[in-house]
């Protein structure tokens, strides 16, 4: 059921945004697992606090990511890591391709 509040975004879209960097984010960790050491996994659960930018630039549309993410089968004291992706919406496959992916901190 969608929230009114005049003009905001709708529950419904929050939803629906939250999908989409969803699939950023496991886009970009199925990247970063495939290049390291690594079997990194992000919650399914969706929240309305995912958020993703995206910006056009030399006719190419680019997508920040920031996330929390650990790795799978952690138990519940292992710390979660903040990556930071960086993708190209590839307009001939029409899917993303990860730039980058990395832990910040590192």
């Amino acid at each position: 059921m969608a929230r009114g509040n005049a003009g905001g975004p709708t529950l419904l879209q929050d939803e629906a945004d939250s999908a989409a960097v969803c699939k950023l984010v496991h886009c970009a960790l199925k990247h970063y697992n495939s290049k390291n050491r690594g079997d990194f996994e992000y919650p399914a659960e969706l929240t309305t606090e995912m958020k993703a930018t995206g910006i056009s630039f030399r006719e190419r549309f680019w997508y920040h990511v920031g996330f929390l993410a650990r790795r799978r089968n952690a138990g519940a004291d292992d710390e979660w890591q903040h990556f930071f992706a960086e993708l190209r919406f590839n307009e001939w496959t029409r899917r993303p391709n990860v730039q980058t992916c990395t832990i910040l901190g590192r």
